[in-house]
């Protein structure tokens, strides 16, 4: 970015006859997202391709200028003229010079404002053509709309006037005229060595959604170290995982299943207890009747 001039991409930079403050390229994202099916195609389908999208795109911004705008003005128009007037409510102007306004945002910030040459120091209404929230309080403090001090730039007369062309019609390409000559074709397809990308290569500036292994800790598998893995292991031979700290502990209570009597088996001693078997004792069988004839 610091190689380019920063008049493409700096506000403080940009020109204020094109009352234009867009720094970013959406219009050229929403270009090449247009092209992804028809890029894929010959010179001639794509064309066409295009030449349809500009003519159906134009009647649709003839509809959206006669639909959309009120009293001359866009939507966006409004949008900003409503903002900034509630942003004005944090200024107020401290006294008019011959032509010019001093205004003071927050008490500590203090613009000044031209407004018969439709100026501010702050440069907002230098380069968008909509009077900012400093200018507003000057517009007001004149007694004056500030509708009328909106470039005709931003009015319904050039929003028209830039689709006012027209995209020719043309006939299918089954009436075109023949020529004699060989039809246009796409160069031979070649396939590339690997395995074909599905997505683009992102640039180093746009965000990666791939999982960073920069600061994870890796386990060896075969002699269970940390710091390296089993490929870059310098231990020779298989080696056994290390066993949990209470593997070796004095004394260890196994359960022993018995659904009558249990009973709990230390190793130390080998001695086994049953507290339930004195203190429950088994029932005796019960005696056998046999019936005599």
């Amino acid at each position: 970015m610091l190689n380019t001039d920063p008049k493409h991409w700096c506000r403080a930079f940009f020109q204020t006859e094109t009352k234009s403050d867009i720094v970013d390229n959406n219009m050229c994202e929403v270009f090449n997202a247009l092209l992804v099916e028809s890029r894929h195609k010959a010179i001639v389908s794509l064309h066409q391709d295009l030449r349809a999208f500009c003519g159906q795109r134009i009647v649709a911004r003839r509809e959206f200028g006669d639909r959309k705008f009120v009293d001359d003005f866009g939507p966006r128009t409004w949008e900003k003229l409503v903002a900034n007037t509630r942003g004005s409510r944090r200024c107020k102007f401290l006294w008019p010079g011959s032509n010019c306004y001093e205004v003071q945002e927050n008490g500590v910030d203090v613009y000044m404002v031209n407004v018969d040459e439709r100026k501010c120091t702050c440069r907002e209404w230098d380069l968008t053509g909509i009077p900012c929230r400093h200018a507003m309080v000057a517009i007001n403090a004149r007694k004056e709309k500030a509708e009328d001090y909106v470039s005709h730039w931003c009015r319904k007369e050039k929003f028209k006037a830039a689709y006012e062309y027209v995209v020719p019609v043309t006939e299918g390409m089954n009436q075109w005229e023949k020529t004699g000559m060989p039809p246009v074709q796409p160069p031979p397809a070649r396939k590339m060595p690997g395995r074909p990308k599905g997505k683009r290569v992102l640039e180093e500036w746009e965000g990666h959604t791939n999982m960073s292994r920069k600061g994870r800790q890796m386990t060896c598998q075969k002699c269970f170290q940390k710091g390296h893995n089993s490929r870059k292991c310098k231990a020779q031979g298989p080696t056994t995982a290390p066993q949990p700290e209470n593997a070796n502990a004095s004394e260890e209570q196994v359960p022993v299943e018995d659904s009558q009597h249990p009973t709990t088996v230390t190793e130390n001693d080998g001695q086994r207890s049953s507290a339930s078997a004195t203190a429950n004792p088994p029932a005796a069988a019960p005696h056998a009747i046999v019936e005599t004839p």
